[in-house]
């Protein structure tokens, strides 16, 4: 996971990386037990090492950023506005016009820049009946805030955006 989320290694890492990357985060998923487990002692220990209270502000800081950027692209729009109270996000889900969703994705992946999709429509919600359910699995694409990531990150992931719908709109 490190290589593959590691921004630094953008421009040096095959694209084939992302597949196993994804191979392996699906078989470790099937491995969480269902019923919540108390942390170990060691576990404890080892978070405590860690500046988390540092790292939530970093994707607080890092979602407003890249909410603010996106603002005035028009062919895509934030899920959600402004984070409410405590709210510490994993990614700022946007949503895109589903026959363009996949090939941004696509695009952004050639430059190194993972966005993953969170909300794939799972087999019960694939009939009429749930065509809400359809539309947002097919429209959602999370982008990154990772803590990791600084805004010159994120002005790269905004760039890149906007230069996907200049070469579309030019084709």
């Amino acid at each position: 996971k490190h290589e593959y989320l590691n921004p630094d290694a953008y421009t040096t890492q095959p694209p084939e990386l992302e597949g196993r990357f994804i191979e392996l985060f699906d078989v470790a998923a099937k491995e969480v037990p269902e019923v919540p487990v108390r942390m170990t002692a060691l576990s404890c220990a080892l978070l405590e090492r860690y500046p988390l209270t540092e790292w939530m502000q970093r994707r607080k800081d890092n979602y407003r950023f890249l909410l603010a950027a996106i603002q005035d692209i028009p062919q895509i729009c934030p899920v959600f506005g402004d984070l409410q109270g405590a709210q510490v996000p994993l990614f700022l889900p946007i949503r895109v016009v589903a026959a363009d969703r996949d090939a941004l994705r696509s695009f952004l992946r050639q430059q190194r820049i993972y966005c993953p999709v969170h909300w794939p429509l799972i087999p019960e919600l694939d009939c009429p009946k749930h065509h809400r359910a359809q539309e947002l699995a097919q429209t959602l694409l999370s982008l990154p805030i990772d803590h990791q990531l600084g805004f010159s990150d994120l002005e790269r992931l905004v760039q890149n955006i906007i230069n996907f719908w200049r070469r579309k709109n030019e084709s």
